[in-house]
This record gives structure tokens, C-alpha cells and sequence, in this order.
């Protein structure tokens, strides 16, 4: 699997558990390669995601998350990707996003 950096994000936030009232997000494309059948290759993409910080007590923070395989289309990760970068969402979240977004059929129409 290869990692290729997409995106970072910077939130700031007011809230004491950040040390320097904010965090970072990374985005990340993933991509695989898979043997089919017919012993040719096919590609996959997913979603890498990482949260950075330092906590109130100058601790490093790191919390990551990974969706593989999500779509075979290139462009299709990409526009995921800028919506995630667009919505900050974070490691926790990200699974839960993106089972919604791939099992809404609404995603073809908009593509076009």
C-alpha cells in the first residue's frame, strides 16, 4: 500500500485540552494494488487520516484511522478526500463518514 499525503487541516478550537488551541489533521490517500482473477492488477483507494496535538501537559497526540479499498475510481477518492479536509473530520470519525457517504447513491449524480 502506498501513503500519498493530500492535505493538512489546522482546527483551532477553545477548549484548555490543547495546548496551543488547536490540532491538526492530515489527510492521506491510500493505494493498493490487488491480483484479480484474470491475474491482472487492480487498483484501490481509501482514506488515511491523522490527528495531531500537544495536550495541556505538553504530551505529543497522535490518533490515526484508515478505511481501505473504499473505491476503485481515483477521482472519486480524491472528491472524498476534500470533503473530509473540508469537514475536519477526525480519526474517530471517519469510518462511520465514510460507510454514509459510499452507501448513498447521491454520490454518482453529483460526480457527474
Amino acid at each position: 500500500m502506498k501513503k500519498i499525503f493530500y492535505k493538512t487541516v489546522k482546527v483551532t478550537v477553545n477548549d484548555i485540552t490543547y495546548l496551543d488551541k488547536c490540532f491538526f489533521i492530515d489527510y492521506y490517500i491510500l493505494k493498493s494494488k490487488k491480483i484479480t482473477e484474470e491475474n491482472g492488477l487492480k487498483k484501490s483507494y481509501g482514506i488515511g487520516v491523522v490527528k495531531h496535538y500537544t495536550d495541556y501537559f505538553e504530551n505529543d497526540i497522535v490518533q490515526e484511522a484508515r478505511v481501505c479499498d473504499i473505491t476503485e475510481i481515483e477521482e472519486e477518492i480524491h472528491i472524498f478526500a476534500e470533503i473530509l479536509s473540508k469537514n475536519n473530520i477526525a480519526p474517530d470519525k471517519l469510518k462511520n463518514f465514510s460507510d454514509d457517504y459510499f452507501a448513498d447513491d447521491s454520490f454518482e449524480e453529483s460526480a457527474v
